[in-house]
């Protein structure tokens, strides 16, 4: 027999006490219950009365002793059916509290498989979302060795192409050095010649190819100005300084020519004849 409170095991040599509702309660359960004076079915709620509550402290040996004289049968069966009811009820507050207790473990299973599910499907979209950036970082990592290949390819080539240009640079100074040495050998034992340059002599009326109207309307207005001026007479400079002729002998070379130096206005070359 258990208490219908705690249950906990009890004894026939243990104190317990039953209601009229055929509830059991052990003796700690008893007192808590009934300690202030509240006669009160812990259980169903129902009140009782002092002669309800019935215990198994009977008084003495005589009185557990004593045989039942006397009782009719009717009040036996009674007794039996009694006891019988008492005990079916207590084997049926046993089930129902079995049930109770699978219910609710397996409802604290369920709760416990819950969480461990929620917590699987955040670690699955964790790891789902490690592999993305693992996806990503490879990625990057392809594209950087690319990359790092490209430019030292790059590098390579600027190299060697540096390097030529060097080589280059190098052997054209090397053929310069060369041709200077071979024309400065030429220079030297080039036998020298009393030899003027050639230069063409050009009246000062020679208008050169390359030539405009502007300056050829330039040049009229000059040679209108030289007629209209023709009679008056230049001003002598008296700051002047004279020099002297040259006789025939200081006279230039019959075969040297005077240099022609040309005009700004680009239109009238002017014989130059060194005194």
């Amino acid at each position: 027999m258990r208490c219908n409170s705690c249950w906990k095991e009890v004894e026939n040599s243990e104190l317990y006490v039953v209601v009229k509702c055929k509830h059991v309660f052990c003796e700690e359960c008893a007192q808590k219950a009934w300690m202030g004076g509240n006669y009160k079915c812990p259980l169903c709620g129902v009140m009782l009365t002092e002669d309800d509550i019935s215990r198994n402290d009977f008084g003495d040996v005589e009185t557990l002793s004593k045989p039942l004289f006397g009782v009719p049968q009717t009040k036996l069966n009674e007794i039996v059916e009694m006891l019988s009811s008492f005990n079916n009820k207590q084997v049926k507050l046993n089930e129902f509290k079995i049930q109770h207790d699978a219910k609710m473990a397996e409802k604290k299973a369920n709760a416990r498989i819950q969480q461990i599910m929620a917590k699987a499907f955040e670690y699955r979209k964790q790891r789902d979302r490690f592999k993305e950036e693992a996806n990503e970082y490879k990625v990057q990592a392809e594209r950087l060795e690319l990359e790092n290949k490209r430019l030292k390819n790059l590098i390579q080539e600027y190299e060697d192409e540096k390097k030529q240009t060097k080589e280059m640079v190098f052997r054209l100074q090397q053929e310069n050095s060369d041709n200077s040495n071979a024309f400065g050998a030429s220079k030297f034992f080039e036998p020298k010649q009393n030899k003027l340059p050639f230069i063409e002599k050009r009246s000062p009326t020679v208008i050169l190819p390359k030539e405009s109207e502007c300056v050829s309307d330039k040049f009229a207005v000059l040679k209108k100005n030289r007629e209209s001026n023709k009679n008056v007479e230049p001003i002598k400079n008296i700051f002047a300084i004279k020099k002297p002729k040259p006789s025939i002998l200081q006279s230039p070379a019959v075969n040297r020519r005077a240099p022609i130096f040309t005009s700004p206005l680009r239109s009238v070359v002017i014989p130059f004849t060194p005194i």
